[in-house]
């Protein structure tokens, strides 16, 4: 026999699983951290009548660790972020309009290729423009 719940957390996250009271699987590898969490965990136990299994994840340091990035690593990103929207904004437009004109194979290619590149940097500079000045 199988159990589903559903739990909403304080921040608005559901909590999803599925526990099984007949096999002695262990489906629930969840971080005790807050109030809310830690209840439905000692509600699992009273119901099932085992203690369920509690991880503590390490806590994440990025590129950076501590610190926060520069003001001018938070222009290359937004030029990066900007660049990537950018390319995919041209590969769509680009394929459109060169098609509608007729291109073909290598023809086409160029003309694509072109279209994400300019609209990328387009885009992409003004991005960087825009981290820029929340620096």
């Amino acid at each position: 026999m199988f159990s589903s719940y559903c739990f909403l957390l304080r921040n608005g996250v559901f909590l999803t699983g599925l526990a099984s009271t007949t096999h002695n699987t262990q489906l629930y590898k969840l971080r005790a951290s807050n109030h809310l969490l830690k209840r439905f965990l000692e509600i699992l136990d009273q119901l099932f009548g085992k203690d369920l299994p509690r991880v503590q994840m390490p806590v994440a340091v990025g590129p950076y660790g501590q610190a926060q990035p520069s003001c001018f690593d938070r222009v290359k990103m937004g030029f990066m972020m900007g660049f990537a929207v950018g390319m995919a904004a041209g590969a769509m437009f680009g394929t459109f309009s060169c098609l509608r004109i007729g291109m073909r194979g290598r023809e086409l290619m160029s003309g694509v290729g072109k279209t994400m590149m300019q609209s990328g940097g387009t885009f992409g500079t003004f991005m960087a423009i825009g981290m820029g000045i929340r620096c």
